[in-house]
């Protein structure tokens, strides 16, 4: 079961990484995001075929704030990604495993560890080290006289994090009440109804807008980066949403998010340049550290 959520990780990093290579802006993001869960949709119902699941009353309640939180948060994250280094914003990105993880010892009486107390602790410390680490990187990229620290990205990723815990804490809610049948149809239902909204979104922003051909094109030139996105994304929460209700949330979430912060740490180091600086690598040390712990 624990290699399961091993491999949750692993797909949340190829999510990472496409949201890292897409370079849609404006309207086109909604475009983009539009293909992602369409696609999505496409091997969610797949695999709810195979596993010869069903859809039922209940999904339609949680379905219906799924689309809507997907689609905000996938547009923070396009932006943070844009405005940010990949191993700084991933791992805000994922830090929502800390609101989680008390979600699920408060409201489903799961056990308090000084292991979790300690962990929780530990990736608390390592944001707010990466937090003043990425904004030092950004001010040394700008000539002296127009320093400022970049309170936008911050932002963005603040959203993330907002819509990605209450993306979880409404996937784990409703598998607690069913017992946890169906979470494949479940997620299948997700995603259609969230390609829908950002489909009609995107319609409607061409009334005004009318980009749609080079919309089109910028999504033919990010085809790898929406595959990674859809692929990625669809994996890991039909993982999850299988996981959840078998393991602690407070476990499921650190440890796929300790898998996925490696991943993009090495990533954003070798692929895309980063810098190293002393208090950025502790940082990324220390939260890995305080996920292990967590998983405890």
């Amino acid at each position: 079961m624990y290699l399961l959520v091993v491999l949750s990780g692993f797909f949340i990093f190829l999510s990472s990484l496409g949201l890292k290579k897409n370079r849609a802006d404006g309207a086109g993001r909604y475009l983009n995001l539009t293909f992602v869960v369409g696609i999505a949709s496409v091997i969610s119902w797949s695999v709810t075929l195979i596993m010869r699941e069903s859809v039922t009353k209940d999904m339609f309640l949680f379905a219906l704030p799924f689309s809507a939180l997907f689609v905000l948060g996938m547009i923070y994250g396009y932006k943070a990604y844009e405005s940010g280094s990949m191993t700084v914003t991933a791992l805000f990105g994922n830090a929502y495993l800390v609101p989680v993880a008390v979600f699920g010892i408060l409201a489903y009486s799961e056990p308090v560890t000084p292991f979790k107390v300690l962990g929780i602790v530990g990736v608390l410390i390592a944001l707010t080290l990466l937090t003043f680490s990425e904004g030092a990187d950004q001010e040394a990229d700008k000539p002296q006289e127009k320093k400022k620290f970049n309170v936008k990205w911050l932002l963005y990723c603040m959203g993330m994090i907002v819509t990605n815990t209450l993306l979880s804490v409404l996937a784990k809610v409703r598998q607690e009440r069913v017992g946890g049948v169906n979470p494949f149809a479940y997620m299948a239902l997700c995603y259609t109804f969230t390609f829908v909204l950002s489909a009609i979104t995107y319609a409607f922003l061409q009334i005004k807008n009318r980009t749609f051909q080079r919309d089109f094109f910028n999504a033919k030139e990010s085809a790898v980066s929406i595959g990674l996105q859809s692929f990625g994304n669809s994996a890991a929460n039909l993982l999850v949403m299988f996981l959840i209700s078998r393991v602690d949330v407070s476990i499921v979430y650190p440890v796929e998010t300790g898998v996925a912060l490696v991943l993009s740490a090495c990533c954003g180091f070798v692929f895309f340049k980063e810098k190293k600086t002393a208090q950025k690598l502790f940082g990324i040390v220390l939260g890995i550290v305080a996920i292990v712990i967590l998983s405890i």
